[in-house]
């Protein structure tokens, strides 16, 4: 379930975010009858939190606001309500949960906020979100979640990177996605300990990963946020988030039985030509690290080591066998 995040991030977004609020579960009884008529009001924030209320009261007033129907005596809203939101210059959407009362205040029912980052570019993504208190600091601290649906469609400045077809992101060309802005770890990374597995901080992977969809990665390489474990784990992430894994379903009961590099290789070789160059770049990258003993010697990641670091879209037994023996001339 992901939490809701204050993050500020890098870039702002311009263009149009289409929201669908499906659901509410768990929300919290405000009225006598021990129920709710929650309504979900949705607004696009700048990029950075605002430092005072006031100033945060004008900033959500500025901004393109969408809200959905009541729904009446329940802790269980269905709205699928949809709308639409015109960015300008935001980094953030603000999710807030309020209980319809005719004859007084609404009373807030939690709230949650969404960095803009997050989003995958031009998909429609689902997102459970957990309510917190938020303002409203004399609600108690399990307050629900709601389900929602967005789908980001920025402005031309936006080139992604991330969230892409195979054929459609690199013409078959893994040398052109890195030239491009994804992010290598190369500066340190055969020193560090652990590289590869040592998880990095969740936060700078997505502003690295933001960085990278604006063309702008070189300009914070130098910055904390590209301590090298991240700048690991924004490189594993970009194979995570491919819209067609490195090896397809298809190929998931033959991946299994290729029990020796050989087979391995073959299968490889059957396997769609853009699917075959993105895992013999890996390889080859990957080899630059098991085949030097001073690297292993820091790092502690032999080839059965790095091995079990393997993207999330390669089968767990293709990717050690056919990405980290010599990979071929």
């Amino acid at each position: 379930m992901a939490a809701p995040s204050d993050t500020p991030t890098l870039f702002t977004y311009s263009g149009t975010l289409r929201v669908v609020v499906v659901s509410g579960t768990g929300l919290l009884a405000q009225d006598a009858n021990g129920l709710s008529d929650p309504y979900v009001k949705v607004t696009a924030l700048p990029p950075t939190p605002v430092a005072s209320s006031a100033k945060a009261a004008k900033a959500k007033a500025a901004d393109a606001i969408f809200k959905t129907p009541v729904i009446k005596k329940t802790l269980e809203p269905r709205w699928d309500a949809e709308g639409s939101i015109a960015l300008a210059h935001a980094g953030r959407v603000h999710f807030e949960v309020k209980d319809d009362d005719k004859f007084g205040h609404n009373d807030p029912m939690g709230e949650a906020v969404l960095p803009l980052l997050a989003l995958a570019h031009g998909r429609k993504v689902t997102k459970v979100l957990r309510l917190v208190p938020g303002a409203a600091t004399d609600l108690p601290p399990r307050l629900g979640s709601i389900t929602v649906s967005l789908q980001l469609e920025s402005a031309a400045d936006l080139t992604p990177v991330y969230d892409l077809d195979l054929v459609d992101a690199l013409g078959n060309d893994m040398e052109l996605a890195v030239e491009h802005g994804l992010p290598l770890p190369i500066d340190g990374a055969a020193a560090t300990e652990g590289i590869f597995r040592v998880p990095g901080n969740a936060d700078h992977i997505l502003r690295l990963k933001e960085a990278a969809n604006f063309g702008k990665l070189p300009e914070i390489l130098t910055e904390p946020a590209s301590d090298v474990a991240s700048v690991a784990g924004a490189f594993k992430l970009w194979f995570r988030e491919l819209l067609v894994p490195l090896v397809p379903a298809s190929y998931y009961d033959a991946a299994l039985a290729a029990t020796d590099p050989p087979t391995a290789r073959a299968l490889v070789d059957s396997l769609p030509e853009a699917n075959q160059n993105i895992i013999e770049f890996l390889a080859r990258f990957l080899y630059t690290f098991t085949s030097d003993p001073a690297s292993v010697e820091a790092t502690k990641m032999d080839a059965k080591n790095m091995a079990m670091t393997r993207p999330p879209s390669a089968s767990s037994r293709l990717a050690p066998l056919a990405a980290f023996g010599p990979p071929s001339p």
